[in-house]
């Protein structure tokens, strides 16, 4: 009888065993084949696969100034007050309210106080080296020789060292500014805007984002220097120009190509390696299993409750070593190429998206693309979790970083609205009445907002003041008012407003209450 009964329970795992192969065999054949297809499709539109074909070959000639600009900015000195303590930018003392930075004798950040006597012995000490880079962002050429086989690893040494230059050209330029010294700002303010040159070539992601969080601190310097004077109508025609030629939209096309044929030497690499390495040994910062579940409960609080079941099963997957380890070879073996496909179509998605923007010039309908783009990447039941985990880390907050990318490209509007603005002024010794008066004269055409696809906005106030606003990142028109969204708590930075507003000068009083509220914190 027990004999009978053990060669059933072992035909009944026998017969599940051969049926799990053959369900897994059927996936893995359906998702290589869905897979060949997709990227034949894919290849068939034009789209690149290739990564050699898509980014610049590494570059070690005189006429590259990347390597250069990289050498300068590592000889920089890590522990600077440059560094840690700034001079403070178009600092926000109240809603729509700044103050000029550069007017400032000291400044108190974390506790430490800082002053322009510092600022200034730290820049003369460095004065060589950041002419040198001043000189190696004019070369022709602006390639940084990454390594895209790396994949996800590949080292980016370059962001950093190029955010802290920018640091450094600023501070400059705000010292000429209280020197009086505007020509001397200028030089600065260029070679800032061009430190947006040197990551343009990168194809990746994270550079644009670099190059957005440039773009916000050129954007604060630009409105110091406009409170500045007095200035020519050509120094603000070469400032408005520098503004000009740095676009975002069109690198977003370019990053996203090279952010999908990132993901795809992920994939290339997971194919032959043990996916341990992915799940439990560091890739794109996922640290050991146990970390790796903290990553998924932080970014899955307060989910559906599909997704909460699927965390489950999933976090039962990743709870020991055996069990981790038999996922990822299942993993590898029956889903890694739908999980790849997968992939590849949100990317497509996403790219579509951007080109759309790029060439019509208009996100009417921007803000619902990319909040069902970042639909897609969700996942809704505990297989979709065991098959595609891969892409849902890799794609985890693509969207939204590619939605961010619209604001750097209306920072660009708004600031080179101003300076149109200004230079109008300054020839007619009034306020500009309108945009359209600006045409053609000061600008080509009236710049968009890219934040709800429609004109910059501008109107004038009771005051004979003008007020210049984007409608913000919610994409409605608050008709300008700087007032905390109700998701922020600090009025930090012009895009915490219900509408993004170019700051009116603060007066002494609202400066001296800000100062006081501030030194209770």
């Amino acid at each position: 009888m027990f004999k009978r009964r053990l060669k059933l329970v072992l035909k009944v795992l026998l017969a599940s065993f051969v049926l799990l192969f053959v369900f897994l065999l059927f996936e893995r054949v359906r998702g290589q084949v869905s897979l060949t297809r997709y990227k034949r499709a894919l290849m068939a539109q034009g789209e690149i696969l290739d990564i050699n074909k898509l980014t610049p070959p590494p570059d070690s000639s005189t006429n590259n100034g990347a390597p250069e600009l990289l050498r300068l900015a590592t000889m920089l000195p890590e522990d600077s007050s440059l560094r840690n303590y700034p001079p403070p930018r178009m600092r926000l003392v109240a809603a729509g309210k700044a103050m000029v930075g550069f007017r400032e004798e000291a400044w108190v950040d974390d506790k430490k106080t800082n002053s322009w006597g510092t600022v200034a012995s730290a820049l003369a000490t460095n004065r060589q080296i950041l002419a040198e880079a001043r000189a190696a962002l004019e070369r022709p050429k602006l390639v940084n020789n990454l390594d895209y086989s790396r994949g996800w690893e590949m080292l980016l040494p370059h962001l950093s060292k190029d955010k802290y230059l920018c640091f450094c050209f600023v501070a400059q330029a705000q010292l000429a500014l209280r020197n009086g010294n505007n020509q001397e700002a200028l030089d600065n303010l260029l070679a800032s805007a061009d430190l947006l040159k040197a990551l343009e070539n990168d194809h990746v992601l994270i550079s644009e984002l670099v190059r957005g969080a440039i773009a916000h601190i050129n954007l604060e310097i630009t409105w110091e220097a406009l409170q500045a004077g007095p200035w020519t109508g050509e120094q603000l025609r070469q400032l408005q120009q520098a503004w000009e030629k740095n676009t975002f939209i069109t690198n977003l096309v370019s990053s996203l190509e090279g952010e999908r044929l990132l993901g795809e030497s992920t994939y290339d690499k997971l194919s032959a390696a043990d996916l341990n390495v992915f799940f439990g040994g560091g890739m794109r910062g996922i640290g050991d299993s146990r970390e790796t579940l903290s990553w998924w409960n932080t970014h899955l609080k307060e989910k559906p409750p599909r997704e909460e079941l699927g965390l489950m099963i999933f976090e039962a997957l990743l709870s020991t070593h055996p069990t981790r380890n038999a996922y990822c070879h299942i993993l590898r073996f029956a889903w890694l190429a739908q999980d790849e496909e997968r992939y590849l179509r949100v990317m497509q998605q996403l790219i579509q998206v951007a080109r759309a923007v790029n060439e019509r010039k208009s996100t009417t309908e921007i803000g619902g693309l990319l909040d069902r783009l970042n639909d897609t990447w969700r996942l809704r039941n505990g297989y979709d979790f065991m098959r595609f985990s891969v892409s849902w880390m890799l794609l985890e907050s693509t969207p939204q970083q590619a939605g961010k990318v619209l604001r750097s490209e209306t920072a660009r509007s708004l600031s080179i609205t101003a300076i149109a603005l200004k230079r109008y002024e300054l020839h007619y010794h009034q306020p500009a009445p309108n945009l359209r008066a600006l045409v053609p004269d000061f600008i080509s055409a009236v710049p968009t907002d890219y934040l709800d696809g429609q004109p910059i906005k501008y109107r004038m106030n009771p005051d004979g003041t003008g007020l210049l606003y984007s409608v913000g990142e919610d994409g409605k028109d608050d008709g300008g008012n700087p007032a905390l969204t109700d998701a922020k708590m600090e009025y930090r930075w012009i895009w915490s407003g219900k509408d993004a507003v170019w700051p009116s000068l603060a007066s002494q009083e609202e400066i001296e209450t800000w100062r006081k509220n501030n030194s209770k914190n």
